[in-house]
């Protein structure tokens, strides 16, 4: 079975389980625990705190996949770039509207209800959250944060590392 080692135990760790955890494309992974430089929260469905996130390498295999399950922007991208060689997945919520035509980088998590057009570009490790409505055409770039509730019109242009609030709308 593989392996899912999430890194970020906070609270927004619990809605990235949940999508884990109620999609069967997952169910030939086992979520094993969490690594964190503080405590895990409350709520987090008893996985256990494995470490450090510097300890991260000392988990990494052919058979363990990595989840940055932190909103930050800035914390994610700190994290990615001091540990490029884990194997980090993405996470797709079954609730997710995605265009076969979109393209979903390494590293990302998409959320319930999220919606992504045709022809949409979502870079490394961004992150799409809660009914987010994303149009075609439109290009998140790598560590965005895209809220609850965004919408992006076609053809908008995030940069990198953007922290778009919920309800934020963005014209192309």
């Amino acid at each position: 079975m593989k392996k899912i080692i999430i890194i970020g135990a906070g609270t927004f760790s619990t809605v990235v389980i949940d999508s884990i955890l109620e999609n069967p494309f997952y169910t030939e992974y086992k979520v094993e625990g969490f690594l964190d430089d503080g405590q895990i929260c409350d709520g987090n469905f008893d996985y256990p705190l494995l470490g450090k996130i510097d300890e991260a390498e000392k988990f990494n295999d052919k058979d363990t996949y990595f989840i940055l399950s932190i909103g930050s922007p800035d914390a994610r991208k700190a994290i990615a770039e001091k540990h490029p060689y884990l194997n980090y997945m993405t996470v797709i919520d079954k609730s997710a509207n995605i265009s076969k035509y979109a393209t979903i980088g390494k590293g990302c998590i998409i959320l319930k209800n999220a919606s992504i057009n045709t022809l949409v570009r979502v870079d490394d490790f961004a992150i799409v959250n809660t009914g987010a409505i994303v149009d075609h055409h439109v290009k998140i770039g790598r560590y965005c944060h895209v809220g609850q509730g965004v919408v992006l019109w076609h053809s908008a242009q995030i940069k990198d590392g953007e922290h778009l609030f919920p309800g934020t709308v963005i014209k192309g």
